[in-house]
């Protein structure tokens, strides 16, 4: 994986803060939380996920992440033919995945607990990208480091 200055996507004035993210080489990583996010956020999100450079993504939530069926058309068209990996703090959500992969759903699910081995299935270093994870989970306001991997 190349790597290269992150550009980080935050809200922006007057949108909630439920998703982020930052786009380092080919990689995207997302960090939902709980609400339902805006259609202009969730635009700009899908629009980078479904660039040419993009090659894998991983996405991070917590709580229950609140995405409409328009929503979830344009982001399965997105992520076609990329490497996807999923952190999630529910082990039911995990299971239901990890069911779905074996209907060719593409999607490998991680707990937080094993966050360094969802960054390395995705072939990025986990040295360098893990860093960039915790800044982006303070800029978006979200729960503290310990709270999420303990």
């Amino acid at each position: 994986m190349s790597s290269s200055t992150p550009r980080f996507e935050l809200p922006r004035d007057g949108e909630p803060s439920f998703h982020s993210w930052f786009v380092v080489g080919e990689l995207i990583v997302s960090f939902s939380q709980e609400g339902a996010i805006p259609d202009s956020v969730w635009n700009r999100f899908v629009a980078d996920v479904g660039a040419k450079t993009t090659k894998s993504v991983l996405g991070l939530s917590i709580g229950s992440v609140g995405i409409n069926s328009v929503q979830r058309k344009a982001i399965a068209e997105a992520v076609k033919g990329r490497s996807l990996a999923a952190v999630l703090q529910s082990p039911v959500v995990r299971g239901i995945l990890t069911a779905m992969s074996w209907f060719g759903i593409n999607v490998k699910p991680f707990s937080w607990q094993n966050l360094r081995d969802s960054i390395s299935y995705l072939g990025a270093d986990p040295d360098v990208i893990e860093p960039l994870i915790k800044d982006l989970i303070s800029k978006a306001g979200g729960p503290s480091w310990e709270s999420l991997t303990r």
